[in-house]
């Protein structure tokens, strides 16, 4: 995996979670201890000068939060629909990969997105002779989000920031 890469994609990640879904990034490991280790995941694929797919994986704890906040609902308002619940976390692996993009590619790539899919939590760590080219794991007071990216034949070399 590439180091820069990987400090790309979190800091894509780290900001997008905080202005889409205001849930912020914590350093330490200890807040997630009490929380399901069960992982719901999404992916997007992409194609343009460079092609390959996002996945997130997240701890099922999390998707009402994630829903609630994206939708604006208040702290006392029910739990949104399991099904807003993942349109919530497809949205976010969207925009994650809709950021990212740019910061890989420049802003003058034209990328194809495709629309994003639940997938099984496995997914994260590819298949069989594809790894991801960079991964990042963000951790929360709700629980953890890992995010993988893969690309297709040659890693493109990064756009300066």
């Amino acid at each position: 995996m590439n180091k820069h890469l990987d400090a790309v994609l979190a800091s894509v990640a780290e900001t997008t979670l905080a202005e889409l879904a205001f849930i912020f990034s914590m350093l330490d490991d200890e807040a997630v201890r009490h929380v399901s280790s069960a992982l719901i995941a999404s992916s997007v694929d992409f194609s343009g000068p460079f092609s390959g797919s996002l996945t997130l994986a997240v701890s099922a704890d999390m998707l009402p939060t994630i829903a609630s906040n994206m939708l604006g609902l208040d702290e006392g308002d029910t739990s949104p629909l399991p099904n807003l619940q993942r349109d919530a976390l497809k949205e976010l692996t969207n925009v994650v990969c809709g950021n990212l993009l740019p910061r890989m590619a420049g802003t003058q790539a034209v990328f194809k997105i495709e629309s994003p899919r639940m997938v099984e939590p496995e997914a994260i760590e590819g298949t069989e002779g594809q790894g991801p080219v960079a991964r990042t794991r963000l951790v929360m007071d709700e629980g953890r989000a890992e995010f993988a990216l893969f690309v297709k034949g040659e890693v493109p070399a990064l756009v300066q920031d």
